[in-house]
C-alpha cells in the first residue's frame, strides 16, 4: 500500500497535495487521463531511455546515467 498511487486528483488542492508527494512542482505535475487504467495520481513522466541522456553529465550513477531519487 506505500507504493501504491492514490485516487486521481480531482480538485486543484489534491492536485497539489499530489504534487507534493512525488516531489514535483505544481507546473510540472500531470496526471495520466482518468480513463479506468488504474494510474490514480501518478505523474506522467516523459519517456528518454537512458543511452539518450548526456553522456558528459556528471551521474550519480554513472552506468545507467540516472541520478539518486529520480522516479524509474
Amino acid at each position: 500500500k506505500d507504493w501504491k498511487p492514490g485516487p486521481y486528483p480531482k480538485t486543484e488542492k489534491e492536485r497539489l497535495a499530489a504534487a507534493k508527494k512525488y516531489n514535483l512542482v505544481p507546473q510540472d505535475y500531470k496526471p495520466y487521463p482518468d480513463d479506468g487504467m488504474g494510474y490514480g495520481d501518478y505523474p506522467m513522466l516523459p519517456h528518454k531511455c537512458s543511452e539518450a541522456r548526456d553522456p558528459n553529465e556528471i551521474w550519480d550513477i554513472p552506468h545507467v546515467r540516472r541520478n539518486y531519487g529520480e522516479p524509474v
